[in-house]
Order: structure tokens, then C-alpha cells, then sequence
């Protein structure tokens, strides 16, 4: 099955469909699939299968999984996990290795991700959901002019928990508008 990709100054992105998932939970072993995807815990493989295993006729999503340009291995992820394409809309999530993080390849990837929801998914509109004390992941957020719409209070239930999350979106009219000023 071709997976299709992207190139960044310091990173290769592969992009996986639904259906390249759903290929690969069946035809690799959990180590294979593990060591591709860059999960680090039989319980992201766990959620992996039961997320992914199936399909979905209202919701879809696409999978960006980073590598390093020179070393081939596997950086960290993004995703458009929830992406609702009849509506032309999806969440953006992403999340980069520890021994990686600190090195702007979050900044690095979102502009190719960002890029692909808008020119090759068709979407209007890109959402992205952090938790108010993730300032990092806002600072990457809004270097791409997403704009903050406001505060979705126990948003997220997590680790027994609810928790709250700071909601942003970026328009197809405003991307449009981004590009041309640069």
C-alpha cells in the first residue's frame, strides 16, 4: 500500500489514511506496528486497535507519523483525529517524543500538517484543543494564527478527571489570507 509523504527541512512525515491503519493492524505484528507508529506503551497500541480497528461512517481521521530526515526514526505524531469531513473540519493533536521536544519540530510540522488539512483534505475550518497549562503547545498553536475562541470547561475526561481546554481554530479564509502575506 503506497503511503504517501511529506519533507520539512528536518523531517520526513508519512501520512496514513483510515484505511492504511486498519491495513496495518491486520498485516503487521504489534511490534511492527509499535516500532512504526513510535508508540511507547502497550496501552497507546491497546487504544490504537480499538480506535482504529473498524470504521467509522461520520467520522474519519488521518495520521502524520514524523521521522527524522537523516536517521529515519520516528519523532513523534500528529493527527487529524477527529476529522468530520462532510462538516470540512478536523482536531488537530500532536504529540513529540521527550528526547525530541524542545527542538521546534512541532513548529516545524504543524505549517506541513496545517498545509495538507487546507490544500489536499478540502477543510474550512481546523480546530485544536490544549489544556490551559500547556503553553508550549499554545505558542505552536498560534504560530500558525490559529485564533483562541474561548475556554471549554471540563472539556477533557482524563486520568479520572475533568479537565478544561482552551479552544482554538484556524479558517480556511484566514489560512488563504496567511499565505499571501508571506
Amino acid at each position: 500500500m503506497f503511503t504517501p509523504e511529506m519533507k520539512t527541512k528536518r523531517l520526513k512525515i508519512l501520512v496514513y489514511s483510515s484505511e492504511h491503519i486498519a491495513t496495518l493492524l491486520k498485516e503487521k505484528t504489534q511490534q511492527q506496528f509499535v516500532d512504526l507508529m513510535g508508540l511507547t506503551t502497550e496501552e497507546e497500541y491497546r487504544k490504537y486497535q480499538k480506535r482504529y480497528n473498524g470504521g467509522n461512517d461520520y467520522l474519519d481521521f488521518r495520521i502524520f507519523i514524523l521521522h527524522d530526515a537523516l536517521s529515519g526514526g520516528v519523532v513523534g505524531s500528529f493527527s487529524f483525529h477527529v476529522w468530520v469531513p462532510q462538516h470540512r473540519r478536523a482536531e488537530i493533536g500532536y504529540r513529540i517524543l521527550p528526547a525530541f521536544q524542545n527542538q521546534g519540530l512541532a513548529r516545524e510540522a504543524i505549517q506541513a500538517v496545517v498545509d495538507h488539512g487546507f490544500e489536499d483534505m478540502n477543510l474550512n475550518r481546523i480546530e485544536a484543543f490544549v489544556a490551559p497549562e500547556n503553553r508550549y503547545s499554545q505558542k505552536v498553536i498560534e504560530s500558525q494564527h490559529f485564533r483562541r475562541e474561548g475556554l471549554m470547561r471540563e472539556h477533557y475526561f482524563y486520568e479520572g478527571r475533568f479537565d478544561d481546554s482552551i479552544c482554538y481554530a484556524l479558517l480556511r479564509s484566514e489560512y488563504d489570507q496567511h499565505k499571501k502575506t508571506k
